[in-house]
């Protein structure tokens, strides 16, 4: 768990520091660190959120291994907490993940907002295999960019927009599968269009699949808050 968390987190500090954030990490290696010396370290950077991203399990007594923790009567927890939640619960395998107070001294005792974000644990075989995949980390830490910069409102510098149409003959292909990157996936509407918000600015492969079976492969480059 500990080297799919860095791999996430890297990848996270490289996109929130392109789009000019200022990030501190309390571990660069698989160095052991206990929680007060995680807790000192935010404190003394004087971030204004502190998140905590874990790949294992989650606390005692929560059911689901997917969820977002904040500090109980925290407003601005809550609100970055379900801004987490929304933007992460397609992130395949999918399911639920709910926003839950918690009192865990990392919560308690940063200064600035806090979150614990629990991605599932990687002892779960189905989840093990996709966090071992280099796009799926990816997708995690641009859907962790996309809920701070809708946060902090500096939308338009980190993410972009696609829109895929799909025709056949000139008529709209309804439920269409349209993929990014082989996880981010859509299915086209009546008008034969899928849409994805929050993508990170660059490179991106776009499959298509018709009800049909035929299928058709292409790439897509995007700007810094640009649609396409």
């Amino acid at each position: 768990a500990a080297s799919v968390n860095l791999a996430v987190v890297r990848r996270l500090t490289d996109l929130l520091e392109r789009c000019g954030a200022s990030v501190s990490l309390t571990r660069s290696g698989d160095e052991p660190i206990s929680i007060p010396e995680r807790i000192y370290l935010v404190n003394r950077s004087g971030a204004e959120l502190a998140l905590g991203l874990r790949h294992g399990k989650p606390p005692e007594g929560f059911e689901s291994g997917r969820l977002v923790l904040h500090y109980p009567g925290s407003e601005r927890g809550r609100r970055i907490a379900e801004r987490l939640s929304s933007a992460l619960v397609s992130l395949p395998p999918g399911g639920t993940l709910p926003v839950r107070e918690w009192t865990s001294s990392f919560l308690q005792q940063t200064a600035g907002t806090a979150c614990e974000l629990y991605c599932g644990p990687v002892e779960n075989g189905a989840i093990e295999s996709l966090m071992g995949d280099e796009s799926w980390r990816g997708l995690e830490a641009e859907r962790i960019l996309a809920a701070i910069a809708q946060h902090f409102g500096f939308e338009s510098a980190a993410t972009a927009r696609m829109t895929v149409r799909v025709l056949s003959n000139g008529a709209p292909v309804i439920a269409a599968t349209v993929d990014i990157d082989r996880f981010s996936v859509r299915s086209t509407g009546p008008d034969g269009a899928a849409m994805f918000d929050s993508i990170e600015p660059g490179r991106h492969i776009v499959t298509v699949r018709a009800p049909d079976g035929r299928a058709a492969r292409a790439t897509k480059r995007l700007g810094p808050g640009e649609s396409g």
